[in-house]
């Protein structure tokens, strides 16, 4: 089974070189960021147009890696066009990395191998193929959601509070909408954490507070920068867009466009009630009833999210 790994994650490697290769452009949205940090470095501050305090993205950790590949005098565009292109891959490739501890990896059952398909699913997506080298924040996006995964799987959240809420801070300041993300998985974070009979109250209430004070220090700070520099505490576009009811038809419609255009988003959903089904028959021969409900629990955890991110966005 290792050798059906390593050979999966070296094609999946050039598949999906070739195909953001094939998708490289440069997105008007990554245009507008892109201006953003001209302007910084020349001294008007990080907006679209000096003199208007406006801030005109919405990705500011991608904006800030950005910052510093200009600084090292790098040609931008190309920068962030093939930067986001190879940050693409290497969380196509994080998400390849076994989920099972290294113990445990011989003894999975052989369905568990199932998900090395999703790297392969996502890459062929038409919606990944044209925004992971558009300049955009997507690539890193893929690379912080492969760290974030693949620590939940390497360890347990409850175990590593300060590093749950570091890694949540980062996504959110990579796309504000996984401001539910972080909601979420605080949520279980939080049910996990008081069902353990092992600490007491006040070691509960440590945890809990360490990785809100992660959360807090991570995205916190630029809220405390924007509103300080832009005077406001939310990203533009959540004025501009807010309270709007078209925008669920719109939402509907690009679901629905997603699902037609991309038919391995269809194929994925299989895999998912597949692989509930295979855990759920496959558990009282092959898992102990303990492990059975951690799978299930770490099923509806983590396939929750993105369902959650789905309605909203």
């Amino acid at each position: 089974m290792r050798d059906v790994r390593r050979t999966s994650i070296i094609l999946l490697i050039l598949l999906s070189l070739v195909a953001l290769l094939s998708s490289a452009w440069l997105a008007e949205d990554a245009a507008i960021t892109l201006r953003a940090v001209e302007n910084l470095y020349q001294t008007k501050g990080p907006v679209f147009n000096p003199g208007e305090q406006t801030e005109v993205f919405t990705h500011p950790l991608w904006f800030g890696l950005l910052v510093l590949l200009r600084g090292m005098n790098l040609v931008l565009p190309l920068a962030a066009v093939f930067g986001g292109l190879l940050l693409a891959v290497l969380g196509l490739g994080l998400l390849a990395i076994p989920p099972a501890n290294p113990e445990r990896q011989e003894s999975e059952p052989p369905f568990k191998i199932l998900y090395l398909i999703v790297p392969f699913l996502l890459a062929s997506h038409p919606g990944f193929r044209q925004f992971g080298a558009s300049g955009m924040e997507l690539g890193l996006l893929s690379v912080l959601l492969g760290l974030f995964y693949l620590m939940l799987e390497r360890s347990r959240p409850v175990e590593k509070p300060g590093l749950l809420g570091f890694y949540l801070g980062l996504l959110y300041l990579t796309r504000p909408e996984l401001g539910l993300f972080a909601a979420w998985y605080g949520f279980f974070f939080l049910w996990e954490l008081v069902r353990q009979k092992h600490l007491s109250k006040r070691q509960i209430l440590g945890r809990a507070v360490r990785a809100a004070t992660a959360i807090a220090i991570t995205a916190g700070s630029w809220h405390l920068f924007r509103y300080l520099y832009y005077g406001d505490l939310f990203p533009n576009t959540y004025y501009a867009k807010a309270g709007l009811d078209s925008y669920w038809v719109q939402g509907f419609k690009y679901l629905v466009h997603a699902l037609i255009f991309g038919p391995g988003a269809w194929i994925i959903l299989l895999m998912v009630m597949a692989y509930g089904y295979l855990t759920y028959f496959n558990a009282p021969t092959m898992e102990e009833p303990s492990r059975k409900s951690r799978e299930w629990f770490r099923l509806i955890r983590d396939l929750g999210a993105p369902a959650l991110m789905t309605a909203y966005v």
